[in-house]
């Protein structure tokens, strides 16, 4: 079990296979306590792919990575990382 304390904040990278998977719900159910609201940024959700974000992650403003050029992509991550942290 992931202990969220231990941890200044996790990357979750969203994709529909994961979301479809036995533990990708598991894993971030897990996370989402410590942060509920998304306020700390200790759960940050990057989409690969343009599919939803379940339940509560929905409420949490995700990085987008779909849709765009591999450097973009990169620029996008880092910027949008550093800034949440």
């Amino acid at each position: 079990m992931i202990n969220p304390d231990c941890y200044l904040a996790a990357a979750l990278v969203l994709s529909g296979a994961y979301l479809d998977s036995v533990y990708g719900q598991v894993e971030w159910l897990a996370a989402q306590p410590a942060d509920p609201h998304g306020f700390a940024r200790k759960l940050l959700p990057v989409r690969i792919e343009d599919c939803s974000r379940p339940g509560l992650l929905g409420a949490v403003v995700s990085i987008d990575l779909f849709d765009r050029a591999v450097d973009d992509a990169h620029v996008t991550c880092s910027t949008r990382s550093v800034a949440a942290a």
